[in-house]
């Protein structure tokens, strides 16, 4: 049986995924900077949300010209695509 593929993480596991704390996730989630879903009363964080919004960022970064890096190295060098 083929494993069901994840569509949404929970706080903890999103914070993981993008190399951050969880207290800086719920604080970008605050300022509506990042992303989420409610389902009732739990919160989480769409895969492919989340993958667009790292993307978008890492694309602001490397056109800032600030020496920032390239979108690669801001994805955590993998080459991330927005459909």
């Amino acid at each position: 049986m083929a494993a069901i593929p994840r569509l949404a993480l929970r706080p903890a596991e999103a914070a993981r995924a993008l190399g951050i704390g969880e207290r800086s996730l719920w604080a970008l989630a605050a300022k509506g900077e990042i992303p989420f879903a409610r389902l009732g009363s739990l919160r989480v964080f769409p895969v492919a949300v989340l993958e667009k919004w790292l993307a978008e960022r890492a694309a602001e970064a490397a056109g800032a010209g600030d020496g920032g890096g390239n979108a690669t190295e801001a994805a955590g060098g993998k080459i991330l695509e927005s459909a």
